[in-house]
């Protein structure tokens, strides 16, 4: 039983370089992509911020509808902060703590 297994891991390895190839350029922290997401995250959080306050004149309905899309928004402000703790996010360590820190404060989370 253990030589089935052993053949089975030997057999996977060129599939596993072939899959470590192919994600080896995610591999490495990218401050462009790294803005672009906090960019493309946090405009339309703050925007449902200020739309869910504005709905709150015409429909409490309609406000807790915007609240759940700014959930999701704000999950992803959490993963950024927890990249950004685990020093990942960006390639520098200094600005993983800058960001950081200001992303606990808008999910509620010390670093």
């Amino acid at each position: 039983m253990e030589t089935t297994t052993r053949e089975a891991r030997l057999a996977a390895l060129p599939k596993l370089n072939e899959i470590n190839r192919e994600i080896a350029a995610f591999q490495r922290a990218d401050t462009r992509r790294a803005i672009w997401q906090l960019i493309n995250t946090l405009v339309p959080y703050g925007v449902l911020w200020y739309l869910m306050y504005r709905s709150l004149a015409v429909s409490y309905v309609l406000t807790l509808g915007l609240a759940v899309l700014a959930a999701g928004f704000l999950i992803r402000v959490f993963i950024f902060f927890h990249d950004c703790g685990h020093n990942s996010f960006f390639p520098s360590t200094r600005l993983n703590r800058t960001v950081g820190f200001w992303l606990g404060i808008l999910v509620f989370t010390p670093r």
